[in-house]
């Protein structure tokens, strides 16, 4: 009997306003580099993640969204700024795609009550600790509604 865990293909993406956005649909997007958001948050989801999870981070302010790409599951991780534009990803790779959409980040966590009307599920807090036991439930058909991440641990904090 093989208890080699699925593999899982999970994309997680920053959505970003049109202004920043690398798109064929929004011209003279990404011009101007003078500002960007971190990416930080996305890394420490990417480095939680078990490791039969292959994840890949999409940047809108750096490549475009490719629809169709091979994904068993999508991220959005935004900011309030971000947010028209992370409902309309997760609508259409929900409605076109029929692809499961989870969100974090600071909006979801403000107003996570808004993000469920576009997404399956919400990560409210810290997504480190959250994360792993949203795939397991994924995995399992049992995804839920909302998660809450506690403070991660970090060098420095008491």
């Amino acid at each position: 009997m093989n208890s080699t865990p699925p593999r899982l293909k999970f994309l997680l993406i920053k959505p970003s306003t049109p202004e920043w956005r690398v798109s064929d649909e929004a011209t003279g997007a990404g011009r101007t580099p003078m500002f960007r958001h971190s990416m930080l948050s996305s890394l420490y989801v990417a480095a939680a993640m078990p490791a039969f999870v292959k994840t890949r981070i999409l940047d809108e302010e750096v490549e475009p969204i490719d629809y169709d790409i091979e994904a068993d599951l999508i991220g959005l991780s935004f900011m309030t700024c971000a947010a028209p534009r992370a409902y309309q990803i997760a609508d259409r790779f929900r409605k076109e795609k029929h692809k499961p959409v989870i969100a974090g980040g600071y909006h979801p966590t403000f107003l996570p009550e808004e993000v469920l009307y576009h997404v399956d599920a919400v990560c409210i807090g810290e997504a480190e600790g959250a994360v792993p036991r949203m795939l397991d439930d994924f995995l399992a058909g049992s995804l839920k509604r909302i998660y809450r991440g506690e403070p991660a641990d970090s060098p420095g904090r008491p």
